[in-house]
């Protein structure tokens, strides 16, 4: 009986959630749709990074990391807990060597 006591319990807030999106549904009707578009340029330069170290608190966190990425492409980091894909994200300052 439990579960039919809390679907009695629970049927005036399901009538009152039925009633706000019939009010919302009828707020809208005849509105115009709203589009929000704009001009983005088209991708240009390329990224490449050759052996990267990553020092974290004084202590090299990551080494080594190499990739690069043309114009319009996207690089996802994934790994285990603890690999330091939040680190590397956070990496700000470039140090340039040859």
């Amino acid at each position: 009986m439990q579960p039919v006591e809390q679907f009695v319990a629970a049927w005036k807030q399901l009538q009152e959630a039925r009633q706000a999106i019939e009010a919302l549904g009828e707020m809208f009707v005849g509105a115009p749709e709203c589009v929000i578009a704009f001009a983005m340029p088209a991708p240009a330069g390329a990224l490449l990074c050759a052996k990267v170290s990553v020092v974290q608190g004084g202590r090299i966190a990551r080494a080594g990391i190499s990739f690069s990425l043309a114009p319009g492409e996207y690089l996802g980091v994934i790994g285990p807990s603890g690999a330091a894909k939040t680190t590397l994200i956070r990496a700000r300052r470039v140090r340039q060597t040859s």
